[in-house]
């Protein structure tokens, strides 16, 4: 779980979800498949980045696109986002130096409300 401001956001098997009131309820942000599986969020800047089952994804608007940041296997595999403070950056299983790639997808949630 990450927080945004005055918004919090967690991976759950339905997608990414966010919450106003403190994680009392919480909404659908994105679901959909083409990231694969959510396994680890980070807030980066002006981004999020997030570990899936695809590679590596990164947000400019909450959680409500993802982009394609790296996909491949000469990193090995990455299990999840670290922040060491001043710079945060995807920690893979094997040293790797890479571009950013552009591929947006999108997964708009159906606004439902729930409680947890």
């Amino acid at each position: 779980m990450i927080n945004l401001g005055s918004e919090m956001l967690r991976i759950t098997p339905r997608g990414v979800e966010y919450s106003t009131s403190g994680g009392r309820i919480w909404s659908i942000r994105y679901m959909g498949t083409s990231c694969g599986s959510f396994i680890d969020l980070l807030p980066y800047g002006n981004e999020i980045l997030a570990v899936t089952s695809k590679g590596i994804y990164y947000s400019s608007n909450a959680g409500r696109t993802w982009s394609l940041r790296y996909m491949g296997t000469s990193c090995g595999t990455f299990q999840n986002l670290m922040d060491g403070g001043k710079n945060s950056s995807p920690i893979p299983t094997k040293a790797c130096i890479t571009r950013p790639m552009e591929e947006e997808v999108g997964g708009r949630g159906d606004d439902e409300d729930f409680d947890e």
